[in-house]
């Protein structure tokens, strides 16, 4: 069993000593759907892994503010935290490269309202899932233009819809590691 683990350790040493690493941000609109749906605006950032050059595992996160009320004296402003798992999977690894993937992660949701100067806020956090489709474009070796929609479904049942749709315009960082 020793002899298995060493291996194991000695292989991932080996895959990782030239890697390709990307980091990247982007903005978006979130929308989302079914009964009081709302839009919004967001940002997010991430980082990737590519396991294989067609293959890459990582983590983002993001901030995005659903959508605001207003009345007399009072605000409602709602807001979406995700912070998620992804994996991609490239079908071209040349300069123009569409991708499909998935999203796994929690998804903190909640409300602040502000009535006569008096602020409360309330949130909570579900586990959600959501396919992504997309492509990046090489704008030079190290940068890259990211495009994509995302569909996502929030484990929740509450009254407030938990599926929205985001499309997002982003920037990618691409970098060797190990050399």
């Amino acid at each position: 069993m020793k002899k298995v683990i060493l291996m194991m350790v000695v292989a991932l040493c080996v895959a990782t000593a030239s890697a390709q690493l990307n980091v990247g941000a982007n903005v978006g609109t979130q929308i989302l759907t079914g009964d009081g749906s709302m839009t919004g605006f967001g940002l997010g950032i991430g980082g990737e892994y590519l396991v294989m050059p067609n293959l890459g595992v990582g983590v983002n996160l993001g901030y995005y503010i659903m959508d605001r009320e207003k009345w007399d004296d009072e605000t409602i402003t709602y807001f979406l935290l995700p912070v998620y798992l992804t994996g991609k999977y490239y079908f071209l690894t040349e300069n123009f490269r569409p991708y499909g993937g998935v999203d796994l992660g929690l998804y903190n949701m909640g409300a602040r309202m502000k009535y006569n100067g008096i602020s409360e806020s309330h949130s909570d956090t579900k586990v959600g899932i959501g396919p992504v489709v997309g492509f990046q474009y090489d704008l030079s070796d190290n940068l890259a233009l990211d495009i994509n929609a995302k569909y996502y479904h929030v484990f929740d049942t509450g009254e407030f819809s938990t599926n929205f749709v985001g499309i997002n315009l982003g920037i990618v960082y691409k970098f060797e590691i190990g050399r």
